[in-house]
């Protein structure tokens, strides 16, 4: 070969070397650059997904508060940029889906009041577990996470991160129990949105106790571990104040969850909250597809008194099986034995549905005379397939019936047809010498029920009630009751030896008590010395007008002790006073 021969290979050389060496560039590039730089984006990918996750897990959280759906965009799977002259691997996928966790039960549990008819014994709850698993090309290590009871985290391989650092399960005597259900399961490279629906929301609390078969235990499938629920619920724990007095994890087998099993302290009172969303579940979406009415328990109007002719509202709160309030469903009244039963504000009409808070209000009127102490009627949900209503389903209602107060005041001794009476001892002043420094005169106050031979004495209050008794917080009330033919009663008050009573047939001094009902003039009488007069006893008892203003059912007595001439300046008549008011036998 020629010196000119060897100069013209000498360019060929280098281009051959040149493209060599970027062929040997490119290779290493895609050996080990590429994959680095694929393993950031899988990672970039990875944090944009946990947020997008940490914002399912607040929207669940607030469809299980607030009742209504939301929405949020989960990017499952990734992409890489174009490199030229480089390959890429397929774009990495992500899965998410959602599956049955297993039965969660509450047992040993009753509740209060008539929630008991239905929640009582063991209740029992299906709740499901939403995991997004994601299959990077590079990032193998990527953690699958879990959105299970309320709490979110992240499992690696042999290990468990908790995203949501705590729970909202147990709080104090609190336990809420936040279920899921979900119709799920999607694999892409694309976003996908996540539909969070009510299908018993929000949760309402019902006051539950133990049974006296054992401790309020829950019984929830989960997949973490002990360690881990000892962590999350440590200041729950009965040694650390709290009321959770057993805590244990039981193993699942063959694939099952497992078991957290919570035991509570006996004989306190827990406040037990439920409630189910359901996760892109188009047969659980609508409004009709939320969880059926279970019980109904009264909220107003039960136990109360109707004067003859007037109305009383009561209302009812209908229920699902989570206990929480049910709208749209129908309840209908039947009819007491003498008054009416209508829907409020329609009075043509016995049934109607259920607000937005499951409420339905019906309105009793009371017959225009007295017809017997109690009426009793029910109101019950209405089933559509035309069952009768059960015992938890149906709300029983008593109204009692005011019996009309007649009072006959014959010569002072005042007589009702009233079963009761409350003789209330407004006060007393009188002393030796009329000055309000001067020592107190002793006062005794005694009744007397019924009459002639018959009648019985009481005596309610100490020996001496003018001795600052009633200042010093002495009871003022006594009350009478279960006269089945009325009430006669007569009052006698005592001061210094001088008896003066109000049956002024049994009364040597017969002007020395004045008895005063409702619209009676206040009298005009000045108090001996520098003591208070009449009037100030009376002020509770005034109208604007300066005029006793009394119940029907109501009489003042004004007792003079000090004098039995009635003309004299010492005939003050408030050296006791007292206030006597007939009653049902309910005792209003």
């Amino acid at each position: 070969m020629t010196a000119k021969e060897k100069r013209g290979l000498s360019p060929v050389l280098d281009v051959v070397l040149l493209v060599l060496l970027l062929v040997l560039l490119l290779v290493v590039t895609q050996a080990l650059l590429v994959p680095v730089l694929n393993h950031q984006v899988e990672q970039a990918h990875e944090q944009r997904a946990a947020a997008e996750l940490s914002d399912f897990d607040a929207a669940a959280s607030a469809v299980a508060t607030l009742g209504r759906p939301r929405s949020v965009s989960i990017d499952l799977g990734t992409t890489y940029p174009r490199r030229p002259g480089l390959l890429n691997p397929p774009p990495a996928t992500g899965t998410v889906a959602a599956r049955p966790l297993g039965e969660v039960a509450v047992s040993n549990v009753a509740a209060a009041g008539q929630a008991r008819d239905y929640l009582t014994g063991t209740v029992t709850y299906n709740s499901s577990v939403v995991t997004y698993t994601p299959s990077y090309n590079e990032y193998t290590s990527a953690p699958t996470t879990y959105y299970e009871n309320g709490m979110l985290f992240n499992r690696y391989a042999g290990e468990t991160r908790l995203v949501t650092s705590a729970s909202a399960l147990v709080s104090r005597r609190t336990i809420s129990l936040r279920l899921l259900t979900g119709n799920l399961s999607a694999t892409s490279t694309e976003p996908t949105t996540l539909t969070v629906s009510p299908v018993s929301a929000p949760a309402n609390t019902v006051p539950v106790t133990n049974t006296g078969d054992g401790p309020l235990t829950l019984r929830l499938p989960t997949n973490l571990d002990e360690e881990t629920w000892r962590s999350v619920l440590r200041d729950q724990l009965a040694e650390n104040g709290g009321y959770v007095t057993g805590l244990a994890v039981e193993q699942g087998s063959d694939g099952a969850s497992n078991t957290l099993v919570l035991a509570f302290e006996e004989g306190e009172t827990y406040q037990l909250a439920a409630s189910q969303v359901t996760v892109n579940d188009e047969t659980q979406s609508e409004p009709s597809a939320r969880a059926k009415p279970k019980y109904a328990v009264d909220t107003y109007g039960n136990g109360t008194t109707v004067q003859p002719g007037d109305g009383q509202d009561v209302t009812v709160v209908v229920r699902d099986r989570y206990n929480n309030p049910v709208p749209n469903a129908t309840v209908t009244a039947s009819q007491p034995g003498n008054g009416v039963v209508t829907v409020k504000g329609d009075p043509s009409s016995t049934s109607t549905t259920t607000d937005a808070r499951g409420r339905a209000t019906f309105r009793y009127t009371a017959p225009d005379s007295y017809t017997g102490p109690v009426e009793e009627f029910d109101v019950s949900i209405v089933q559509p397939d035309g069952e009768q209503a059960s015992k938890a389903e149906t709300v029983p209602f008593v109204v009692r019936q005011q019996r009309p107060f007649n009072i006959e005041i014959v010569d002072g001794t005042v007589t009702s047809n009233a079963p009761a009476a409350r003789v209330t001892l407004v006060g007393t002043a009188i002393t030796y010498g009329g000055g309000a420094d001067d020592p107190r005169v002793p006062v005794s106050v005694e009744m007397h029920v019924g009459s002639g031979r018959d009648a019985t004495t009481v005596e309610p209050w100490p020996e001496n009630v003018n001795d600052g008794f009633m200042a010093d917080g002495g009871q003022r009330y006594y009350s009478i009751t279960n006269q089945a033919d009325g009430v006669r009663l007569s009052v006698t008050a005592t001061a210094d030896g001088n008896r003066v009573s109000s049956d002024t047939s049994q009364n040597r001094h017969p002007d020395m008590v004045k008895v005063l009902l409702d619209g009676d003039d206040v009298p005009a009488i000045s108090g001996y010395g520098d003591q208070d007069d009449a009037e100030a006893f009376l002020r509770p008892y005034m109208d604007a007008d300066g005029r006793i203003e009394l119940k029907d059912n109501q009489a003042i007595f004004l007792f003079e002790l000090g004098t039995t001439d009635p003309n004299s300046a010492a005939a003050d008549y408030q050296d006791a006073v007292v206030v006597v008011t007939f009653l049902n036998a309910e005792g209003s």
